[in-house]
């Protein structure tokens, strides 16, 4: 089975204030995708949630997913830094 087309990733819209764009573009990878958000302005205050939804075909036992994120921050009196963070889980499929 050919996972690129069995699993669907979509970004739910974030609420609040209006967000900058944010924009998707293919990794060098044969399934990984960039998704990038330029400055987040104050809604990059404290803790940023994206929520992603998963659709898979009824024929996908499962999946797995790896998250990696770099963030870059700026101002408040810190100067510059980037973090960096890894996140890989096992999907199951539901009974």
């Amino acid at each position: 089975m050919n996972l690129e087309t069995a699993v669907d990733l979509y970004l739910q819209r974030p609420s609040g204030d209006p967000w900058p764009p944010i924009t998707f573009r293919r990794d060098d990878g044969p399934s990984g995708t960039l998704v990038s958000v330029d400055d987040l302005g104050r809604q990059g205050i404290g803790t940023v949630t994206l929520d992603f939804l998963a659709d898979t075909a009824a024929e996908v036992e499962g999946f797995d997913l790896t998250v990696e994120a770099l963030a870059t921050f700026s101002g408040f009196g810190v100067g510059q830094f980037s973090a960096t963070g890894a996140f890989e889980h096992r999907f199951e499929r539901n009974a």
